[in-house]
């Protein structure tokens, strides 16, 4: 996979994006991330993952609406895979590879390995950045499905990094 596939530079603006949506990407790295959380926390408690959580719906929102306006659904929510690791925020895929199920009213499995987000989680002080990729997925399915979801996540390996995400509708 090559990034010039997803994104496109423009020298004269300096700006970065998205082929598929017309985005601007900025880049950021990893300490931006980290002192944003660690500043929150110090800020707002415990409250800060409340916050990084709800931040996550947003984005997963946005995400599922394009994968909405996709002109196949199952198609686009591969494609948004592929812009995620594109974009740096890890591998992820259906543990089952039934993309039907996508659509399906059933539980929906999702490994990540090497993510963005759930690594810096680890780092001291940042542990309130885990709920952002379960946000993400919840809303992701929120949108897809029209219903409302729970998702949890375990990490299966720290060395490479792997999680789940098991996404569920509550009804």
């Amino acid at each position: 996979m090559n990034p010039e596939d997803f994104f496109s530079f423009d020298p004269e603006k300096g700006e970065w994006r998205n082929k598929a949506t017309g985005y601007r990407f900025v880049m950021l790295g990893e300490p931006f991330y980290i002192n944003l959380i660690i500043n929150l926390t110090k800020q707002f408690g415990s409250a800060a993952g409340v916050f990084v959580y709800q931040s996550g719906l947003g984005v997963g929102q946005e995400m599922g609406n394009l994968v909405l306006n996709a002109s196949d659904a199952l198609m686009g929510i591969k494609t948004l895979f592929k812009n995620i690791f594109t974009a740096g925020w890890g591998a992820m895929r259906l543990e089952n590879e039934d993309l039907s199920l996508l659509l399906s009213n059933e539980p929906v499995t999702i490994l990540e390995s090497n993510g963005f987000y759930s690594f810096l989680s680890q780092s001291d002080g940042a542990e309130h950045l885990k709920p952002f990729v379960k946000g993400v997925l919840t809303s992701i399915f929120d949108t897809l499905r029209r219903k409302e979801h729970t998702c949890e996540m375990e990490i299966i390996s720290e060395e490479p990094l792997m999680c789940r995400y098991i996404v569920q509708p509550l009804s």
